[in-house]
């Protein structure tokens, strides 16, 4: 069973997505609004956090950002969360990363590196070389390499 934070300011909202987690065996805990979200996470052990888009700070702030915060929060606290964003923000520097496959395929690559530091990677390092022909250029390359890699590896 997994621990899931649930932060959701609305009612109506908040209490089927309880129950539909609550049916798929997850541990849901509810946060109201930002303070109580923050503060439930200085206690680790969440698997996910599930946040309303217009983050709650009190009823319909609209403030975004919270959010942002609230979830790269959740991030730092898991290693392998932390590499995924630190490995997408290296990579979003080279590739396209608003092209669906190719963030597959990142998100492939930096789960499946044993490298620590993502910018170590042979792989990461042969991007960067081909960054010199553009973005478009090196997304398309990497896009049809790591392709190929993730093909083989899911067959």
């Amino acid at each position: 069973m997994s621990k899931i934070l649930l932060v959701e300011d609305n009612p109506r909202y908040a209490s089927p997505a309880e129950q539909y987690l609550a049916s798929r065996n997850q541990a849901v805990t509810l946060a109201r609004d930002y303070s109580q979200a923050m503060n439930k996470l200085k206690n680790p052990g969440f698997k996910g956090v599930i946040s309303d888009c217009f983050f709650p700070e009190t009823i319909g702030s609209g403030k975004i950002i919270m959010g942002k915060e609230l979830v790269e929060r959740m991030a730092e606290s898991d290693s392998r969360e932390k590499k995924m964003v630190e490995g997408l923000e290296v990579l979003g520097r080279y590739v396209d990363l608003e092209d669906q496959d190719m963030r597959k395929y990142a998100r492939f690559l930096i789960g499946t590196s044993q490298e620590r530091d993502i910018s170590q990677s042979p792989v990461v390092k042969a991007i960067k070389q081909v960054s010199i022909l553009g973005k478009e250029a090196t997304t398309l390359i990497a896009k049809e390499t790591l392709g190929l890699i993730y093909r083989e590896n899911q067959a």
